[in-house]
């Protein structure tokens, strides 16, 4: 029966970004939906650009490689550049993301937890439009249920709801969860930056990075 339901699926997840801001955005979109919206409070959507996607994607799936990077002269500073852009985008987020929650403690709670519905069609969440004799083909819990059917009169007798997987529940919390990894990656390349720098470049080769016509005194093993 429940396959049934489909032909009323009002709107399905767009496949985007796969980084915490996109996937942070994306649960604020759909809790701004009338559908999920609690005492008409809008929540903000929060500041992203390409240059943190690019990086944030580069130390998810390339971390060696970014690694490697972090000991070459030169090119780790440009990488310890971006990993400071990076810190200041998702902290700027993380802003966003604390004001909203003060704002709206669970933006979660007027969506339904039900993983095996989306997974049937793929999709991180659902919503849809059915009616009352309808609801009882979902195998929702009671009080679900008659939380649903107080929603019939705002939609000409039909009920609205949006169903949502474990994928969508940790693009709300991914946030906070992936700052370690932006932290951790910024630490590192300063660390090695230094090191390279210091105790490698200046002590055994004589030699400043930052003013090459330089002659370094007193280096040297």
């Amino acid at each position: 029966m429940i396959r049934t339901m489909r032909f009323s699926q009002l709107k399905v997840q767009i496949k985007g970004d796969n980084d915490p801001i996109s996937q942070y955005n994306i649960v604020i979109q759909q809790y701004n939906d009338p559908v999920n919206r609690e005492n008409e409070k809008y929540l903000a959507k929060a500041p992203n650009s390409v240059l943190y996607k690019f990086w944030y994607a580069m130390q998810c799936k390339y971390p060696i490689f970014l690694i490697v990077l972090y000991v070459i002269p030169y090119i780790n500073l440009l990488s310890l550049f971006g990993n400071i852009l990076a810190i200041i985008f998702h902290e700027s987020a993380l802003c966003i993301f604390n004001s909203n929650h003060r704002k709206i403690e669970d933006p979660l709670a007027k969506m339904i937890y039900n993983p095996l519905l989306c997974n049937q069609s793929s999709s991180s969440y659902l919503f849809y439009e059915v009616e009352e004799n309808q609801l009882y083909s979902f195998n929702l819990h009671r009080d679900v249920l008659h939380n649903l059917k107080l929603r019939k009169h705002r939609y000409d007798s039909k009920i609205r709801f949006m169903v949502y997987n474990n994928d969508f529940l940790s693009g709300y919390h991914s946030m906070v969860k992936s700052r370690w990894i932006i932290m951790m990656h910024a630490a590192l390349n300063l660390m090695l930056f230094s090191v390279i720098y210091y105790f490698v470049m200046m002590h055994y080769f004589c030699f400043d990075i930052f003013n090459p016509s330089r002659i370094v005194q007193n280096c040297g093993p």
